[in-house]
């Protein structure tokens, strides 16, 4: 668990040190991210954190959104493109132990279960627990499978040719079952907005219903699951995903129990990084760190989500647009930079922020036209006119 956050500080602490490119400059997201470390680190220093627990789930929060800063003035390589064509292949591969964990979960696994007395997902026996992968929970499960084939169906949209677009579609449809195992809803939904915002937003022609097609189709595996079980697991039943009372549904409740956070700036004005954790990054921050503290994060989503529609409406950096569009959705349920996720989450917002401030710079440097020239100067002799005439 240490291993990955331990080398992504080594990387930020050899390459704060380079030469950052020329025309790059300072922007919004990059202070806000500044801010919100800040905020964190005086939070801990306030409390006097020295236990291991939370200072690990606070530098899991703020070493992967130091990269974004690092990777929009170029000390640190963008690497998404390579993590794309490895995030779908490794999701078919936890994908499938997923499926084989919920049918026959190997021994290991159910060890793992009672020493740790985890009775949430289930119970220790085939058919009766949701499916965790290699992590410690469906949550971050979930995640990692979800975001796999929200990069899937991306590259199945804006791909020309017709073989790839059906290979992707295919791996971004398979990763539903087991997304649909884990029963983690809240990513479910995060992958079905994002089938929708790139219909809507990037396809084309036929590659409009390509997103579609995929809702539809994980409506009628999932029927088909829950009638291939038919009662014969109590974990994974028809009530969980078709029956809806919010006043009896536990993680509803604690998703609108978000809205009591905003509303105690003072009771949380600086937050107990050893305290309780909420069902929400934005609630979990600001228990944790403070209000100011969980502004910040709010603000920094809210950009976040607002630079990925435009860089898909621009056709920009597509597939770490929609995953962070889908990292945003479920943030919702959980603080997904909890784990080794973050990370990820780290390297998309990065890549989805370079693409559009460089969209913009090359924009603002565009020579002008000859019209626009001629406007300038004539709008230019008319000032200096007014001025002799005063």
């Amino acid at each position: 668990m240490l291993a990955p956050l331990i080398l992504v500080i080594a990387v930020l602490l050899v390459r704060a040190f380079h030469d950052r490119e020329k025309q790059t400059r300072a922007n919004w997201v990059n202070r806000l991210v500044i801010a919100f470390a800040v905020a964190v680190a005086l939070t801990l220093a306030i409390r006097t954190v020295t236990a291991i627990a939370p200072l690990y789930a606070a530098g899991a929060i703020v070493v992967p959104l130091l990269l974004i800063p690092l990777v929009m003035d170029g000390r640190v390589p963008d690497v998404w493109l390579t993590a794309d064509r490895v995030i779908p292949i490794l999701g078919i591969l936890v994908g499938l132990y997923g499926v084989y964990q919920f049918f026959f979960l190997p021994e290991w696994d159910k060890s793992w279960m009672i020493a740790s007395d985890l009775n949430s997902i289930g119970a220790p026996n085939p058919l009766e627990v949701r499916v965790f992968g290699a992590s410690e929970s469906p949550g971050p499960y979930a995640l990692f499978v979800g975001l796999a084939s929200v990069v899937a169906l991306a590259k199945a949209t804006i791909t020309s040719k017709l073989v790839a677009r059906v290979l992707w579609f295919a791996c971004a449809a398979s990763l539903t079952v087991p997304l649909i195992l884990s029963g983690v809803r809240t990513a479910l939904i995060a992958v079905a907005i994002c089938a929708v915002v790139l219909a809507l937003i990037r396809g084309k022609g036929f590659g409009r219903f390509v997103p579609v097609i995929l809702v539809v189709l994980v409506g009628l595996v999932l029927v088909r699951i829950l009638n291939a079980l038919d009662g014969s697991s109590t974990i994974l039943s028809a009530d969980r995903y078709t029956e809806f009372d919010s006043n009896t549904d536990d993680s509803f409740q604690a998703r609108l129990g978000i809205l009591q956070y905003f509303f105690s700036p003072v009771k949380y004005l600086i937050g107990n990084p050893s305290g309780a954790r909420a069902d929400s990054l934005i609630g979990d921050t600001i228990m944790q760190y403070g209000y100011i503290a969980g502004i910040l994060i709010t603000a920094l989503c809210l950009v976040m989500l607002f630079i990925a529609l435009k860089n898909l409406g621009g056709r920009r950096a597509e597939t770490a647009s929609l995953s962070t569009v889908f990292i945003v959705v479920a943030s919702v349920s959980g603080n997904v930079f909890l784990a080794t996720f973050g990370i990820i989450i780290g390297l998309a917002f990065a890549a989805t922020a370079k693409a559009y401030f460089s969209a913009r710079q090359a924009r603002d440097k565009q020579p002008m036209g000859e019209d626009q020239a001629e406007q300038k100067h004539s709008s230019r002799s008319g000032k200096y006119r007014k001025l002799s005439v005063n």
